[in-house]
């Protein structure tokens, strides 16, 4: 997996040896960033349920201001620790957290993040808890987006506090962009 733009572009991300951990297709990881391309620059960006750290890390190299990497395995943490270290990443520009999702958003209650990206397991069925949880904590400031990754078929409910941005289908992956009012 290689970064596609910016400061990174070119290098090659491993991904760890675990089951479960299914990184984002070349082809919607580059639409993804189509859409968002002019929100990244200085933006604090949350990659919750990080898995590789692919996302988070094509965001630092595009210029966002910093990235929070959340993922609950331990060979994620370590994985994205050490592609950070390899691509000589300023410390203060990343944070990397060990802990489910909900442990997470408790820990970082009070944050503001412009864009926060949310790619669970499919099977886990998170996508509304953790959306409310975002939205009813206020984590983003008016104008800030969430992006959820799911299955083209699954259809994610609108949280309260929020509006539709966009929403795009991929072959079996559908993106949906949810906007802080």
């Amino acid at each position: 997996m290689r970064i596609i733009s910016g400061e990174y572009k070119g290098r090659v991300i491993s991904a760890p040896k675990v089951a479960g951990v299914r990184p984002t297709p070349d082809r919607v990881r580059e639409n993804v960033f189509n859409i968002l391309q002019n929100r990244i620059a200085g933006a604090r960006v949350l990659d919750l349920f990080a898995g590789t750290g692919l996302l988070g890390a094509e965001f630092l190299s595009r210029g966002a201001l910093s990235v929070i990497f959340s993922d609950k395995l331990i060979e994620c943490v370590r994985a994205i620790n050490e592609t950070l270290a390899a691509f000589h990443t300023a410390p203060d520009r990343y944070r990397v957290i060990r802990g489910d999702c909900f442990y997470v958003l408790r820990l970082l209650r009070g944050e503001k993040f412009d864009i926060i990206y949310i790619d669970p397991p499919y099977s886990d069925g998170l996508y509304g808890c953790v959306l409310e949880t975002i939205f009813q904590n206020r984590m983003l400031p008016p104008g800030g987006l969430v992006a959820v990754e799911h299955p083209a078929k699954t259809r994610i409910q609108v949280p309260e506090g929020a509006a539709v941005a966009d929403q795009r289908t991929y072959g079996t992956i559908g993106l949906s962009f949810f906007q802080s009012n």
